[in-house]
């Protein structure tokens, strides 16, 4: 009796430290969240699920935010809103080096407070998900990116286990679209005049409960704070895997080099009232070189709006006076028609007018550099339609 008690005894404590060792290199998963870097591409950050399993020597990172600068067409189908984006799967360590050191970019791991089995659904689903004909996905910048990839990667192997943070979602959908796209412009004036430029009225609409992924950010503030239905919190532990040393991200300014750059063309136009005769030949080609940059650029807005797949492009107001049809401006300004030359600048200074009335009406937004553009196009028309040029160059 006695040795079996004995060896009783031994065998558990021969069984606790392999429960501890399962313990201990058990599967974690983690959602990482990587703020933004000094590229363009980088502005808003990115987001990756990491999976680690010590047992097997494994520490991988599904990172659905992955394109090829080489892929054949590249301009051409990021134009087109065409361009693939794939899930790819890296070494976490070598990425974390990458984007920490390398790229000086704040590095934040939320740990998902997840069972083994659990952990081993998400698993199974992104390895599918990683095969050569699963990979790739059609990238829409607010609808389907790195950062909505994760609601889905979680939702559909936990079949809707995870129970989102309701209070981060509204104080998400207080706000629209443009405001946090804004929000990580304001040291990038000239992308931010870009963007504000060629992005529709659609995304003056308040973030919608479905797109409240579509930023990384976003995505670690609603994570922060949700539940599982069993009442447990998702998130286990946050950790800063790597803390960068620059400075927090600057809001947009009003008084940036797009503002000062577009005030001084418009001073520049005043001037061209006033002198008329001094300033003549100056004038003609600046104002050629003005129209054609509009032409070309309202091609463009034209092409994002009616042609390409993107969604963020639709509606975009500024084709009033950005627009392919100041070719006939140009035409008529270059053989010096005096009469069709009023005419049209007087056509196009009414389209300007109902542009600058819809921004002040509230019914697309921008910046202050892309309202002074509007406006110097405004004072071109209206010079235009008081002091044509005539036959002599005047």
């Amino acid at each position: 009796m006695k040795l079996l008690k004995f060896i009783l005894i031994l065998s558990i404590f021969s069984i606790l430290p392999a429960y501890g060792s399962t313990d201990a290199q058990a599967p974690v998963i983690s959602i990482i969240t990587v703020r933004y870097g000094d590229k363009i591409y980088t502005a808003f950050g990115h987001t990756g699920i990491r999976i680690q399993d010590k047992k097997h020597h494994m520490d991988k990172l599904y990172n659905y935010g992955t394109f090829d600068f080489d892929t054949p067409g590249f301009v051409s189908k990021f134009v087109k809103g065409q361009l693939n984006y794939c899930l790819a799967i890296e070494n976490f360590r070598w990425e974390l080096r990458r984007y920490g050191k390398k790229q000086d970019r704040t590095v934040i791991e939320q740990v998902l407070n997840l069972s083994t089995p659990e952990i081993m659904k998400i698993y199974r689903y992104l390895e599918e998900n990683a095969l050569p004909e699963n990979k790739y996905y059609k990238y829409d910048f607010i609808k389907n990116n790195c950062s909505s990839k994760i609601r889905t990667a979680l939702n559909e192997p936990l079949q809707g286990k995870i129970i989102f943070d309701h209070a981060a979602i509204e104080s998400i959908s207080e706000h629209s679209y443009r405001d946090y796209i804004r929000s990580y412009l304001g040291e990038n004036p000239w992308f931010d005049l870009g963007i504000q430029l060629t992005l529709g009225n659609v995304i003056d609409r308040k973030v919608s409960e479905a797109d409240c992924f579509f930023l990384p950010d976003m995505v670690k503030d609603v994570l922060a704070e949700s539940k599982l239905k069993t009442g447990k919190p998702l998130i286990k532990e946050t950790n800063i895997l790597y803390q960068s040393e620059r400075e927090p991200k600057a809001e947009p300014k009003v008084w940036n080099i797009p503002f000062i750059f577009f005030m001084t063309l418009i001073l520049l136009e005043l001037l061209f009232f006033i002198q008329p005769v001094k300033t003549k030949k100056i004038a003609c080609i600046f104002e050629c070189g003005a129209i054609v940059i509009n032409i070309l650029a309202g091609l463009l807005l034209f092409y994002l709006w009616h042609i390409s797949d993107h969604t963020a492009t639709v509606c975009n107001i500024n084709l009033l006076w950005c627009t392919p049809l100041n070719i006939i401006f140009l035409i008529t300004y270059l053989k010096k028609n005096k009469n069709i030359l009023k005419v049209f600048s007087g056509i196009e200074a009414s389209l300007c007018t109902a542009y600058l009335c819809c921004i002040l009406g509230g019914i697309q937004k921008g910046c202050g550099s892309l309202y002074l553009a509007s406006a110097l196009y405004l004072l071109i028309f209206i010079r235009n339609i008081f002091q044509p040029i005539s036959r002599d160059g005047q």
